[in-house]
């Protein structure tokens, strides 16, 4: 349930959390969310802290197989 740390209807749960996010993506890099644990999980799209991306299968191999790429979960 990492795609649940993403949705800011949980921001008293998950405030460091959310934070980190929100520093990544203010840092310049990018956080995905996997849409099948969205829609497991009910998250809803427009809940997702901003910035927050939908992952596709062609976002997620670019992103895992570029040059110098950092990872946090999976």
């Amino acid at each position: 349930g990492q795609v649940l740390l993403a949705s800011a209807k949980n921001s008293s749960k998950f405030t460091t959390q959310q934070q980190l996010i929100q520093d990544i993506i203010k840092s310049g890099g990018t956080v995905y969310a996997c849409p099948s644990c969205i829609k497991h999980y009910g998250v809803n799209e427009a809940d997702l802290i901003p910035g927050v991306k939908i992952s596709n299968p062609d976002l997620t191999e670019a992103a895992l197989f570029a040059d110098d790429v950092r990872t946090l979960s999976w």
